[in-house]
């Protein structure tokens, strides 16, 4: 008989009384918590790309090594923040060696080269067997952080070359730069560049180069790869080293064609039609300023321009239309010759608004100047020129014959330019000019919006203007912030009536005046003076200073009825002495105290006590 079963109950067991345990709870609260953080605005802030961008480049500091720190640990800290810090902290990058660690099974090491530079060197480069180029590497991570890197600075002092020969062989089942999706490419070496395939990217669209004669094979290259690997480039710089030994590429007898053969073929071909701006040290020719006319979205030339005087005078005419978008043209020349007067009639551009030109070996004479300012005035872009510089260097005057004519110029030479209304900047250095207080009046009534005006001589026996005459400037233009003239207090102070009642104005922050004095004591009284006129381009302590010394010395020329002077010439006064205003540019003095505005009215006293004796 089969045994009995026991009867079954269908209720539960009794339950153990009710504890709430770790295990059980902890989920609850940590899905509240979750749901609670989620609604609020600080999780929506950290999660949203733009915002989360903004707050990690704020904790990023490149010159500080703990905020890299922090960066690479909030990459780790969740998937969403991890895309947004590896851009900040992989985007920009001066080294190869960090991208080239992520690639396992090489052993590192530093080295010394024997220059007594330290490079990063790996042992595999050494030996044959264990690491050959056809060795499957693993680039899964380099891969992925590489396409973080958007601005690379090459300095040719992490790796050593045998090294990276070794990664370029490596690597060369990528068949694609190393970083795919670089824009900015900066060459800070001397010597070398790394293969222009590495970086050669089709999203370049900024690339600055430094020329030497050491590289000349290497930009050969890398112009013949530039117009078919990057078509989207947008700015190029090609600039000379600096504070160095190394050979520029002026000394080069094959860069020139070679460039030139560069421009006409990727304007030909489309390849450089989006070009923005060529800046470059290294001088061009004619025949680039001709190909650099026909692209349409060129708005920045910063070029220095060599014509062979040797050549003929009929040279190639620029096409009509000629940079139509042009907005910046920086330009050194030899000499202010039929070509750069043509290049400027030719600018077909109505937003042209910053010239500035400086004549480095010939001097132009004055009709030349006044023909070249008369055709701004005639140009499409008068009305939007803002700022026009342009100087004659001091080098130039080595270059006048003994006996010709001197190259002065006048009012009637600056006239032209009274008509360009809308200038703020206006910097003038010319070999000799003659102005009186009624010129530079009528250039402080014809500049309304002037910001900064420079007109000073650059050539043995100047003339001065008298100071008095810059108070039109103060009553004139109340935008103004940097006046420099060359200036003396003269014999007799100017009867008009802007020079006799001086206008103060604190706007003016700074003033490059080079004071021109026979002797110490007006030196020193032309100093006070611009004090007087421009407050703030002096502290109160400066000016009781002079204050002091004025009292002192007229103190001492009452006493004796000698005027006192100095041994300073004219020209030490500017340039041993030194302005007042240049030694003491940005300390302006926050507010006027009651001891300073004492102190100037009492320098205002002995300065006409000066120039009545």
């Amino acid at each position: 008989m089969p045994a009995r079963l026991l009867p079954t109950s269908s209720a539960s067991p009794p339950s153990s009384p009710s504890k709430s345990t770790p295990s059980t709870c902890e989920p609850a609260k940590r899905n509240n918590f979750l749901a609670k953080f989620k609604s609020s605005a600080i999780y929506k802030v950290l999660f949203i790309p733009d915002l989360c961008d903004i707050i990690v480049r704020f904790l990023y500091d490149p010159d500080r090594p703990e905020t890299r720190v922090s960066v690479a640990r909030l990459a780790r800290t969740h998937p969403k923040l991890h895309h947004t810090a590896s851009r900040i902290l992989w985007g920009n990058m001066d080294s190869f060696v960090p991208l080239l660690k992520l690639i396992p099974g090489y052993t590192w090491r530093k080295d010394r080269d024997e220059r007594g530079d330290t490079r990063w060197d790996v042992e595999e480069a050494n030996t044959t067997g264990s690491k050959s180029s056809q060795t499957v590497v693993d680039t899964v991570r380099f891969e992925h952080h590489s396409r973080y890197v958007k601005k690379f600075i090459w300095t040719d002092k992490d790796l050593t070359p045998r090294t990276l020969s070794f990664f370029v062989n490596a690597l060369s089942s990528l068949n694609k730069p190393w970083l795919p999706a670089v824009r900015v490419f900066d060459d800070l070496s001397l010597h070398s560049v790394p293969p222009f395939a590495l970086v050669a990217s089709p999203n370049l669209q900024d690339l600055w180069v430094t020329a030497t004669l050491a590289k000349e094979e290497a930009l050969m290259a890398l112009f013949d790869e530039l117009l078919s690997r990057c078509r989207d480039l947008q700015h190029l710089h090609i600039r000379e080293p600096r504070r160095t030994d190394e050979r520029g590429l002026g000394d080069s007898k094959v860069f020139y064609p070679a460039f030139t053969n560069f421009l006409r073929k990727g304007i030909d071909g489309k390849a450089l039609m989006g070009l923005r701006t060529l800046r470059m040290t290294v001088p061009i020719v004619w025949e680039d300023i001709v190909s650099l006319a026909r692209l349409p979205c060129l708005e920045g030339v910063d070029v220095a321009l060599w014509i062979d005087p040797k050549l003929p005078t009929d040279f190639e005419r620029l096409p009509p239309g000629s940079f139509p978008s042009l907005t910046r043209l920086w330009l050194d020349l030899p000499a202010l010759n039929a070509e750069a007067e043509h290049l400027l009639d030719s600018i077909d551009s109505v937003c042209l608004a910053d010239i500035s030109m400086l004549i480095t070996d010939v001097a132009p004479d004055a009709t030349r100047v006044c023909r070249l300012f008369e055709g701004l005035t005639k140009s499409p872009f008068r009305d939007a020129l803002t700022r026009f510089f342009f100087v004659v260097s001091s080098a130039s005057q080595e270059s006048i014959v003994p006996g010709s004519r001197t190259l002065a110029s006048s009012t009637y030479t600056l006239r032209p330019l009274l008509r360009l209304r809308n200038l703020r900047c206006l910097d003038l250095g010319l070999p000799r000019i003659t102005l009186c207080c009624d010129d530079v009046n009528a250039l402080a009534s014809a500049f309304p919006r002037l910001e900064r005006i420079k007109v000073q001589q650059t050539w043995d026996g100047m003339t001065p203007v008298g100071v008095e005459c810059l108070s039109a400037f103060s009553a004139k233009c109340p935008d103004l912030k940097h006046i420099g003239f060359d200036v003396w207090l003269g014999r007799t102070l100017c009867s008009c009536e802007t020079c006799r009642h001086p206008v103060t104005t604190k706007s003016v922050t700074r003033h490059s005046c080079r004071v021109l004095c026979p002797d110490k004591f007006n030196y020193h009284c032309t100093v006070a003076y611009l004090m007087i006129l421009f407050p703030g381009t002096a502290t109160p302590e400066l000016r009781a200073k002079y204050m002091q010394y004025l009292v002192r010395a007229n103190a001492i020329a009452r006493g004796s009825g000698e005027v006192v002077t100095g041994e300073g010439a004219a020209g030490e006064g500017a340039v041993g002495e030194g302005a007042a205003g240049e030694g003491a540019a940005g300390e302006g003095a926050a507010g006027e105290v009651a001891a300073g505005e004492a102190a100037a009215g009492e320098v205002a006293d002995e300065v006409a006590a000066g120039d009545a004796q």
